[in-house]
């Protein structure tokens, strides 16, 4: 019993994360960045893309953004189809579009709503067996115990 309620605990934070991802990947902001305040680390929602960026220390005092979250511009980057990795001397940059994470998301949790649901009522709980008139306490198909 324990196992069915991680599913059902699953299922619903893989929904919630699936719709999340879905909404920053089509109609999410142009461009919103947080800056950590402890590194140099920028990390950025663009065109469907997560970007994460690493500065270096000289690099950072140059750098206008100050530490915290905001939104505002705009990007003339458009959507990336395909993930990117690059550096130079000031950054290391990854790009993420945003699709890649909701497929790696919604794969188990299409599995975990497939698995949690119900069977209609009078069938067995494991195999799905119709037990219409079945007095005898078992399965015939699947020999648990209803």
């Amino acid at each position: 019993m324990q196992l069915s309620r991680y599913r059902k605990w699953a299922k619903w934070v893989g929904l919630v994360g699936c719709t999340t991802l879905a909404a920053f990947w089509l109609n999410g902001p142009r461009y919103m960045h947080w800056v950590s305040p402890a590194s140099y680390w920028l990390i950025s929602f663009c065109d469907g893309c997560l970007d994460i960026q690493r500065f270096t220390s000289s690099f950072v005092e140059s750098l206008p953004l100050r530490p915290g979250f905001s939104t505002g511009g705009f990007s003339s980057r458009g959507r990336s189809v395909r993930p990117f990795v690059g550096s130079n001397a000031n950054s290391t940059q990854i790009l993420i579009p945003l699709w890649i994470p909701f497929i790696i998301l919604a794969i188990p949790t299409a599995f975990f709503w497939y698995r949690d649901r119900r069977p209609p009522p009078n069938h067995c709980q494991f195999c799905g067996y119709n037990l219409t008139g079945n007095v005898s306490g078992t399965c015939p198909e699947c020999g648990e115990r209803v």
